[in-house]
């Protein structure tokens, strides 16, 4: 999936272990993508999956507290 990053885009510099980099660096070739677009999606991926574990905290806390107390 060839994106185009514009000028609303930033550059995210951070130091990783060597040997994630190589995995993330394998990851991105294997997937036809180049480094920053496999990062991308890996990004958003992760924040996506934060965001549905919170909504199941909140949904399993407020039926905790419609239940009737024991």
């Amino acid at each position: 999936m060839a994106r185009e990053f514009t000028s609303d885009t930033v550059q995210l510099a951070t130091r990783v272990p060597k040997a994630l980099h190589v995995r993330v660096k394998v990851a991105a070739l294997e997937a036809g993508e180049t480094l920053a677009e496999w990062v991308s999606d890996a990004l958003e991926a992760h924040l996506a999956r934060g965001k549905q574990k919170r909504a199941v905290r909140v949904v399993k806390r407020a039926e905790g507290a419609t239940s009737p107390a024991a």
